[in-house]
């Protein structure tokens, strides 16, 4: 995999496939090894395919320094700067689906189109899975509630 110079760090990538660009952006502590081979050359049919190592991951850049989201969407941002790629579509799972949202902040990077899956973990307290109640089965406990 080759390694580009973004901002202060040296980011490890790879491009795969022709078409429209699309930047996949890995989770917390995993390198772009993590994606599986063939849902890339799937992908790679249709578009072409940047995977790359967040700093801290893989063969990229580890600096002794905080990290934070805000960075880690810079970091995606510069990548495309570099390689010449104006607008992507967005895939990003875990921490990435948050880094892609961060990303899609930026008024100067608007990605074509995003998709992540960022959400908490089940147990915690932000998160609760509401039982799977249709419309007409609220009312109809509601409207049994107020005839008691």
């Amino acid at each position: 995999m080759p390694r580009i110079q973004v901002g202060e760090v040296n980011l490890n990538y790879d491009i795969a496939g022709k078409g429209e660009p699309l930047l996949m952006i890995m989770g917390l502590g995993a390198s772009s090894a993590a994606w599986d081979p063939e849902l890339i050359a799937e992908l790679a049919r249709t578009f072409r395919v940047i995977t790359f190592d967040n700093r801290g991951t893989g063969q990229s850049d580890k600096p002794d320094a905080p990290y934070s989201i805000e960075m880690f969407a810079d970091d995606a941002a510069g990548l495309l700067t570099k390689l010449d790629v104006p607008r992507a579509h967005i895939f990003g799972v875990s921490m990435g689906g948050m880094i892609t949202q961060e990303f899609g902040l930026r008024p100067q990077r608007e990605p074509r189109r995003s998709r992540s899956d960022a959400r908490p973990p089940a147990g915690s307290i932000r998160y609760r899975r509401r039982p799977n109640r249709s419309r007409f089965s609220r009312r109809r406990a509601r409207a049994s509630r107020r005839r008691k």
